[in-house]
């Protein structure tokens, strides 16, 4: 693997031409904030390391999983001696997954962190996924079509399981596992989905409710139960991702992009941004541009 950084942006040469990328302990004690267009999914061996993605600090113990998805800045804190395994894949790959998992595709989202601690037995089943991957991709041959899709199998192995497990504890947490769960999950990730393909108009609560069959009060509260946030936050979070994208073009304006992203006022963007991001519109685009 060779990696260049230019500015805040980390331009990574994948081993081999590779989609997926598995570095064991090659991380810097210390990285500062920076960006990259591919996933990254952190594996803890060690004891605990400090990461802070989108101004956020996520402490991880041994075993754990974090997760960064493309465009997000991210950092090691310093004077760590990082024992960790580190898949990277590239951004081709993550939308073939998003294709293959279609509307469950929301519960991976907006996933960080899953905790050893917490849920043993998925961490120690993705962790055997992982360290297959690394077996395979430090493998020396002729044949890196065909390695390249044996990787490509263990990774979405790995994400099936890892979304069957987050559509179980959902369904626990809203329904506590009664008959009803899978359909109302299935209208809850059907409506997830409508919100964010459209978050950029103007939508209501009245559209997403009935977009899905339920009245707007009982929606209102199953929403938010399920999410673990209201309909105008996450309508608000949709909108971000989208303006995210939009400030990676230079032709655009802050506030167009504010405003084609669907926000009304770009005094609530730039609140919601700062919130959200830990930093302003103007200091995100610089970052993404490595100014």
């Amino acid at each position: 693997m060779s990696s260049n950084t230019k500015g805040n942006f980390e331009n990574l040469a994948f081993d081999h031409g590779f989609s997926i990328n598995i570095s064991y302990n090659n991380c810097p004690s210390s990285f500062p904030v920076h960006w990259h267009n591919y996933a990254e999914m952190v594996f803890l061996i060690g004891k605990e390391i400090t990461y802070t993605v989108n101004g956020k600090e996520h402490q991880l113990h041994q075993g754990d999983f974090l997760f960064i998805w493309p465009g997000e800045l991210h950092a090691v804190l310093p004077n760590q001696q990082p024992d960790i395994l580190i898949c990277q894949f590239n951004s081709l790959l993550l939308d073939t997954i998003k294709m293959l998992l279609k509307s469950n595709y929301m519960l991976l989202r907006d996933l960080r962190l899953i905790s050893h601690l917490e849920c043993p037995k998925i961490c120690e089943t993705m962790a055997s996924h992982l360290y297959i991957i690394k077996k395979i991709c430090r493998k020396k041959g002729k044949h890196n079509s065909l390695s390249d899709m044996h990787m490509c199998i263990e990774l979405f192995k790995l994400f099936t399981t890892l979304c069957s497990f987050l559509i179980e504890e959902s369904d626990k947490k809203v329904f506590n596992g009664s008959v009803q769960a899978n359909e109302a999950t299935q209208k809850i990730i059907a409506a997830c989905n409508y919100i964010s393909n459209n978050c950029s108009r103007d939508i209501s609560l009245e559209d997403a409710a009935s977009y899905v069959g339920f009245s707007k009060y009982y929606f209102s509260r199953l929403f938010r139960e399920y999410t673990g946030v209201s309909f105008v936050d996450y309508v608000a979070e949709q909108r971000l991702h989208y303006a995210e994208v939009l400030l990676g073009n230079p032709q655009l304006n802050i506030t167009d992009a504010a405003l084609q992203a669907g926000f009304g006022s770009i005094s609530t963007f730039n609140r919601i941004f700062k919130q959200k991001k830990g930093c302003t519109p103007s200091e995100f685009r610089a970052l993404f541009q490595g100014k």
